[in-house]
């Protein structure tokens, strides 16, 4: 299991929370893709990058790219046998 990962908590769920994550950081590139994201969406997908055994989002300076690095996780959990 995962570091972040929770106990009972199939692979399936956290995909899906992956890609509600998702809209509202698309929401937020959408009115502001040059503002700077906030602290607690960066680390939501941190988590679910490390829940899902892949790399995680870094340190994104934009809306724009917190929303590339979701859609990257989301390819790369993908690709990742589960």
């Amino acid at each position: 299991m995962a570091v972040g990962a929770q106990p009972g908590r199939g692979r399936e769920v956290a995909i899906a929370e992956l890609r509600g994550l998702g809209g509202v950081v698309l929401e937020q590139a959408l009115v502001d893709g040059v503002g700077t994201p906030l602290p607690s969406l960066v680390a939501w997908g941190n988590r679910l990058a490390d829940e899902l055994g892949v790399d995680g989002l870094g340190r994104p300076g934009t809306y724009r790219e917190l929303m590339r690095g979701v859609a990257s996780i989301n390819r790369r959990a993908g690709a990742v046998p589960g």
